[in-house]
């Protein structure tokens, strides 16, 4: 099969002449434009079709050439004779040659376009209808004044034509049509000049023309002798520098699953056909099982359609070597990692949606503020007042929805620096009594920022939106309160439409939960004995126990069980914190398998799961004469741990000392002068908690 194609034709940078051919670069934004006349141009046949002699109008000096079908009376010109001179089927045939030296040197640059002008108008006009055929030819060793209808070179290649009968590029449909004074005609050679360039050793380049039509008709081509400059045949070919075939664009980071994927290239890819011999696709080190169907290129693209799981780690790979047909070597292996996801939609929850209330924290009484109903810019700091604004915003909308991002935007002028609290109860805006007010409870955000005449605060509210959801609410609740003295005035669900509250929501298209990240990561060797395990998924979790997590230490064929206190659940961050009472042991595999984590109301049938191996943090107890040194390595950890050396007498304690580890170190090591034949232990513990050791202990001999 072939192989990427990316050879190209490139330009000399001076004006160059060979022989008849003149070539007239320009030169625009990194392209080149070449302007070349015919070395030679010649026709044969008509009345002299026995192709004995030369046509006395064939002198090379002549200001046209013709060419027709003066005798045959059938349309299938290639259907008679069958032979060189087409003996039966006697006509005109008009040819051009044109010499590409000194033009392109292959390596640097590529065609983009190419075009052959001819100037043409009709010497018979009868009734009928007839059309250009017009073709290249192999045999470029006929002459200009050499040229009979006897020897003339058959053609062989056709441009724009699908079989043997005449079925030209541009088609004169009928006599009112065919020109009776000269008339210039631009033919598209493009490919044929891209194809031509990348597999002929010669240079010189031949074309015939061939009128397909009844009887008796024929038409003047103009030549390079034409009196007029305008009508001489011309062969124009536009070029662009070529750089070193690299990937402008690919799939790095993030990519949406069930995008296909592209590599886009600085270059096109001209006529090229990959396969899977050339690309192949691998998820998190297997290589998937592509089909040549499922690779396509198209210019200067490669594009891979294959479904794809989200949240997993692929690896595209474009082959070691990427030749172009010819076996020229135009890029090397590349490949590009890119994790995929399930994307996300925009909506927004309107005004209509929102309720508030203001409160003067010096005028206790009342349901609010006089200027609250129907206010579009009341104050939150007023003289020498606060005010508190209350706020219910129905989210229900978003119920089963896997939130990404939800943002608070809040238009307001002034200085604003404000803190916004959860609300444990309810309230009705205009109802409510300030003494009824429900009690504010934690910050859950702040936000400051100068919004001079006026603008739209865009405050994170994620993870209480989140934390709503997740406990089966629908409603969010919450105060907003000015933290100091500067002037600020917001706006609520009455202003202005322009200036009314809203929240932009981002959510996940797809429900589809998945381990985003988490510490110890997935096979990894050096994990700390008494840290916390933490696990951060990719969607919303909303139900997870001691049931749903299995801890098994693989060394020992040992499940480990857990109790519901060991396990900590953040909804908002979409974490889970596992902490076993019994500290894992160094130099183990262990493994975590989670099933029956939910997301709204889908249970997803995913297990997640991950390996890693633990440091082996025993403590090294060794001794010269009575000087004991305990050391062991705490790894980052280092800090929150002290090493603790005892003296026993028997089993009477007579003396303890220590030292805790810093951040400067993987290894703390303590030493201690033993009295006589004291027993020595020594003890690794949490510096968090005095009253939680760390399972390693080393003890002398003594």
């Amino acid at each position: 099969m072939k192989k990427i194609v990316a050879k190209v034709l490139v330009l000399a940078l001076m004006l160059t002449t060979v022989g008849a051919m003149t070539v007239i670069p320009t030169h625009a934004q990194g392209t080149s434009v070449y302007t070349l006349s015919p070395i030679a141009d010649a026709s044969v046949g008509g009345a002299g079709w026995s192709g004995s002699t030369v046509l006395s109008t064939n002198t090379g000096n002549d200001a046209s050439v013709k060419f027709g079908s003066q005798y045959f009376a059938t349309e299938d010109f290639f259907g008679c004779g069958g032979n060189a001179i087409y003996t039966q089927c006697p006509g005109y045939l008009a040819y051009f040659k044109f010499d590409l030296a000194n033009t392109f040197d292959f390596d640097s640059q590529y065609v983009k376009k190419a075009t052959l002008k001819l100037t043409y108008a009709l010497s018979n006009q009868a009734d009928g209808a007839g059309g250009l055929g017009f073709w290249k030819v192999d045999d470029n060793s006929w002459t200009e004044d050499g040229l009979t209808y006897k020897n003339a070179p058959l053609k062989t290649t056709a441009i724009g034509l699908t079989d043997a009968k005449i079925k030209p590029d541009v088609l004169i449909a009928s006599r009112n049509n065919m020109p009776a004074t000269p008339t210039t005609y631009e033919y598209d050679i493009t490919d044929l000049i891209k194809k031509y360039s990348l597999s002929e050793s010669d240079s010189v380049i031949s074309f015939a023309a061939i009128l397909g039509t009844k009887y008796n008709y024929y038409a003047n081509l103009e030549t390079k002798e034409s009196a007029t400059e305008s009508y001489r045949p011309l062969l124009t070919i536009e070029t662009e520098e070529m750089q070193p075939l690299a990937a402008e664009s690919y799939p790095s980071g993030e990519c949406v699953y069930t995008d296909d994927i592209s590599v886009s290239y600085n270059n096109p890819l001209n006529e090229v056909m990959v396969n899977t011999d050339t690309v192949s696709l691998w998820c998190e080190g297997e290589k998937l099982a592509l089909s040549d169907e499922d690779i396509s290129v198209n210019e200067k693209t490669i594009t891979v359609s294959y479904p794809k799981k989200p949240f997993k780690e692929y690896t595209l790979v474009i082959s070691d070597v990427i030749t172009d047909v010819y076996g020229s070597v135009i890029g090397e292996q590349a490949s590009y990692s890119f994790t995929t996801i399930t994307g996300t939609t925009q909506l927004t929850i309107s005004s209509s949606k929102f309720s508030s209330a203001m409160y003067d924290t010096d005028e206790p009484a009342g349901t609010g503020v006089s200027n609250n109903s129907g206010s579009w810019l009341p104050h939150l700091y007023n003289g020498s007042s606060y005010r508190e604004y209350y706020c219910t915003v129905d989210i229900s909308e978003l119920a089963g929805k896997s939130i990404s991002n939800v943002t608070y935007n809040l238009f307001c002028n002034g200085n604003i620096n404000i803190s916004l609290y959860k609300l444990n109860g309810d309230f009705v805006p205009g109802t409510t009594q300030y003494a009824e007010l429900p009690i504010p409870g934690d910050v859950f955000q702040t936000f400051s920022k100068a919004m001079g005449n006026g603008g739209y605060a865009q405050i994170d509210i994620t993870d209480y939106a989140r934390e709503t959801l997740l406990a089966g609410g629908t409603i969010l609740k919450f105060m907003v309160k000015q933290t100091d003295a500067s002037t600020t005035n917001l706006a609520n669900e009455t202003a202005w439409s322009s200036w009314r509250s809203n929240l932009s929501v981002t959510t996940e298209n797809e429900v589809y939960i998945a381990l985003k990240s988490s510490d110890p990561k997935n096979n990894e060797t050096d994990f700390e004995c008494d840290k916390n395990i933490e696990l951060i998924f990719t969607a919303d979790v909303t139900q997870i126990n001691a049931e749903n997590i299995v801890l098994t230490n693989t060394t020992d064929a040992q499940t480990i069980s857990l109790t519901e206190s060991e396990i900590t659940f953040v909804p908002a961050q979409r974490k889970i914190i596992i902490n076993p009472s019994k500290e894992l042991e160094g130099a183990k595999n262990y493994r975590i398998d989670i099933t029956g984590l939910y997301a709204g109301s889908v249970i997803q049938s995913e297990n997640i799961s991950l390996s890693f191996t633990t440091i082996n943090n025993e403590i090294i107890l060794t001794n010269e004469g009575l000087v004991y040194t305990a050391s062991v390595y705490a790894g980052s950890n280092a800090a929150n741990c002290v090493l603790i050396i005892a003296e026993y007498n028997s089993d009477e304690l007579v003396s303890v000392t220590g030292v805790q580890g810093t951040d400067s170190s993987d290894m703390i090591s303590h030493s201690y002068t033993a009295t006589g034949n004291n027993k020595i232990k020594a003890f690794l513990w949490s510096a968090d908690s005095m009253l939680k050791p760390i399972r390693q202990v080393a003890t002398s001999d003594n």
